[in-house]
């Protein structure tokens, strides 16, 4: 369509591939490609969608953008069809910076899984969620994690690397970090040291340095 920046092939690829063809909405996680009945063929029923739009009057339009930017990766997000037009229709609600979390959190749950970064963890267990292995890449170097409670009235938030997951304006964030807190504990991977310290486990810093060695190769 003309006036409209849209993604070649060759970016649509790439987003797809990140993400493992897995819808990047943390609510839904749709795989988003399988077999057909036709064995020459394959399904798919996801989409490379703009963060911010294609063209002026779409929703989350940025006139700052040139065109190469706007049909580049860097703006777009692998979602399926049913979450690709949600988020088209409201954009108060989905704001370019929500989408860009929900990228950011579907590669590295993507990431987690890649080669032996899985079989670190263990190869019958489920996969590590994004918010797990954003914690871990966190504190590969130091290995500590922190629980701060009761302060600024941000409720009970975790430290990792010098960096707060918590949002003062939405406490599910903190929640959803706590949550990964004590998966990767059960896992083995951390353990309560004392007070507001946990530590990385040798298996915790194997993966984690693991995981940012993956992640440094890739940016």
């Amino acid at each position: 369509m003309a006036g409209r920046d849209e993604f070649p092939l060759s970016v649509k690829r790439v987003v797809a591939d990140r993400v493992a063809h897995m819808c990047s909405n943390p609510e839904c996680r749709a795989r988003t490609s399988g077999p057909q009945s036709d064995p020459g063929k394959a399904i798919n029923v996801g989409v490379a969608a703009h963060i911010t739009a294609a063209a002026p009057g779409g929703p989350r339009y940025d006139a700052t953008l040139d065109p190469k930017a706007r049909a580049g990766v860097g703006n777009a997000i692998w979602l399926c069809q049913n979450c690709a037009k949600l988020v088209d229709s409201d954009p108060a609600a989905f704001t370019a910076e929500l989408l860009r979390d929900w990228k950011r959190r579907a590669e590295l749950a993507a990431l987690a899984e890649v080669g032996k970064a899985v079989e670190a963890v263990a190869p019958r267990s489920r996969p590590l969620t994004g918010e797990e292995a954003e914690l871990l890449i966190a504190c590969a170097q130091e290995g500590d994690i922190l629980v701060f409670s009761g302060v600024q009235q941000l409720g009970t938030w975790v430290r990792a690397g010098g960096r707060d997951f918590v949002h003062q304006d939405d406490p599910a964030v903190a929640a959803v970090y706590l949550d990964a807190l004590d998966s990767i504990r059960r896992r083995g991977l951390c353990r309560h040291e004392s007070g507001i310290l946990h530590v990385l486990t040798g298996s915790g810093f194997r993966v984690a340095r693991r995981l940012k060695a993956l992640m440094g190769s890739d940016t």
